[in-house]
């Protein structure tokens, strides 16, 4: 075992080192309005975490570092939680009640929905705390030991799972491009872009919650029917290991293609009320507005509407989104 001292001095040299390599290169991620001081204490505090973690897991075995090793990165996500709390306290306070109604009508969720109802200035102001707040979470993260390409990385699969994401990362943390958007027309005039297209966004809206619930009781019964297959299968006995798990995964399979089928229906109404709304909201807000609501909605939508354990089921038995839904984006 390596005495903790040469450790900490490897550390140091190593952490000199590449404070050297990153001076070269361009300093931030996402959000160039981020102070230096700022880039350079989040730095700083994830290689501190990341030292705490070489101190603490000295004596531990591989799996025991492995579990540690994450309650330490948490130490970035927290960071920077302050100018997330100020977000949140002014959008729940600050907030116009009708047009955030029909916002979520839409299909936005209940924080963005409010959010866009904001005055101009806190609006950009709050997403100006919010980009800083993932840059220092980020700079956190490369100071811990991340490389800056495996962060890259992973921010770009980001972007292919969830639009609100891939707006944050390539419009809303860029003053210029974050202005172009037009977001407080977006809220404001809610009224006036959705005016002539009340009939879809009711319908789409109804259709959402009924088959929602019709979704969730189907994938929930056949969990239930499938942990009584298990149950009363001694999986433990090899030659019934095989047999029940080919039933059970037919099984769910067969449900999860029925649920697509649901999907289907979704994804005909989002398409019609896109397709009535976006024309609107590009006459009253530009088309960079009319772009954002698209990627917001469309990018990621299907893993939004499932839940987390419906989500692993389809990716776990490769079963592919409906073609309608696919057709509309091909992240959806």
């Amino acid at each position: 075992m390596v005495p903790t001292h040469i450790v900490a001095i490897f550390f140091f040299l190593f952490n000199f080192a590449s404070v050297c390599i990153e001076a070269k290169r361009k300093p931030y991620f996402i959000y160039q309005y981020a102070p230096n001081q700022y880039i350079r204490a989040a730095r700083y505090y994830g290689r501190s975490a990341y030292a705490d973690y070489l101190v603490k897991s000295e004596n531990m075995t591989m799996e025991e570092r492995q579990n540690t090793i994450s309650d330490f990165l948490e130490l970035c996500n927290d960071l920077g939680w302050e100018y997330v709390k100020n977000v949140t306290e002014v959008v729940n306070h600050s907030f116009n009640k009708n047009e955030t109604e029909i916002l979520m009508k839409i299909g936005l969720d209940d924080f963005l929905a409010r959010f866009l109802t904001l005055d101009d200035e806190l609006v950009q102001s709050n997403v100006e705390q919010i980009c800083l707040k993932t840059e220092m979470q980020l700079q956190c993260q490369l100071g811990f030991g991340e490389s800056r390409t495996a962060i890259l990385y992973r921010l770009q699969k980001l972007k292919k799972y969830d639009g609100n994401m891939q707006l944050l990362l390539e419009k809303d943390c860029n003053n210029k491009t974050r202005k172009a958007v037009n977001y407080p027309c977006m809220g404001h005039h809610v009224m006036e872009w959705t005016k002539d297209c009340m009939k879809e966004i009711d319908e789409y809206n109804k259709t959402r919650i009924e088959l929602n619930q019709q979704i969730i009781d189907l994938h929930l019964k056949t969990i239930q029917h499938t942990d009584q297959i298990i149950k009363n299968s001694n999986i433990s006995d090899e030659k019934l290991f095989i047999p029940t798990k080919i039933v059970v995964e037919n099984l769910l399979k067969k449900v999860l293609h029925e649920i697509t089928g649901l999907e289907s229906k979704k994804c005909r109404a989002l398409g019609e009320m896109t397709k009535c709304i976006l024309p609107h909201l590009t006459e009253t807000c530009g088309p960079n507005a009319s772009e954002a609501l698209r990627v917001s909605l469309l990018v990621g939508y299907l893993n939004r509407e499932r839940s987390e354990a419906l989500n692993q089921a389809f990716k776990a038995l490769y079963v592919d989104a409906d073609p309608i839904c696919i057709a509309m984006h091909t992240d959806i």
